[in-house]
């Protein structure tokens, strides 16, 4: 596996993608380095049976790998279930803020 950024680690049933996970390495001037989980994501008919708990091994492996000592992620207030899957594969809720996009107009 080679050290580029993003990664993309998928979950694979019977040739079919049913989940995946995208990630980046993070660096920052006043933080340690950590990988940022930019999506997780697994097809409804396939949830609840461990498939994105086992899409994280590699993400840690990984961060680890490169020298990382925290992943981090972000998740739209709604998402109640993700948040309580987040907890439970060792997340900690670290602090709630506004999120500011700005639309750039191609010329």
């Amino acid at each position: 596996m080679c050290d580029g950024n993003p990664k993309i680690f998928v979950a694979e049933i019977e040739h079919l993608v049913v989940g995946y996970v995208h990630a980046t390495k993070y660096d920052l001037l006043y933080a340690n380095s950590m990988v940022n989980i930019m999506g997780l994501a697994v097809l409804e008919q396939y949830r609840h049976n461990g498939i994105a708990t086992k899409l994280m091994d590699p993400v840690d492996e990984w961060a680890k790998n490169i020298g990382a000592d925290t992943i981090r992620l972000t998740s739209g207030k709604e998402r109640e279930e993700a948040h309580k899957f987040y907890d439970i594969v060792g997340f900690e809720r670290k602090k709630e803020q506004i999120n500011f996009a700005k639309k750039l107009r191609l010329e």
